[in-house]
């Protein structure tokens, strides 16, 4: 993606989090970035363990920085890669 498509996709807002200018991206871009599920992103927005915020349309944005710090604690190299807790717990019979 070209550095002028990326720049239509996210604004710049002060994050409160980062104490910074950041660049916020739009939860379909934030999809593509991390390759998690939306609600996945949903989760992680309801823990706040990342940082977005909401225009008054009710768009909600994440802030890029924070998005890329968590989906990397949480191993966005392996797109279905499962939280380290997570792979710990025992299989549930069925």
């Amino acid at each position: 993606m070209g550095l002028s498509q990326r720049s239509l996709l996210s604004v710049i807002y002060f994050c409160e989090h980062c104490q910074k200018e950041t660049r916020f991206v739009p939860i379909y871009y934030a999809l593509a970035l991390t390759g998690k599920s939306r609600p996945t992103l949903y989760y992680w927005m309801k823990h706040s363990w990342i940082h977005w915020l909401e225009q008054p349309s009710g768009r909600r944005l994440i802030c890029e920085q924070g998005l890329i710090r968590k989906a990397r604690s949480f191993g966005a190299d392996a797109p279905n890669a499962r939280p380290q807790a997570m792979n710990n717990r025992p299989s549930r019979a069925l």
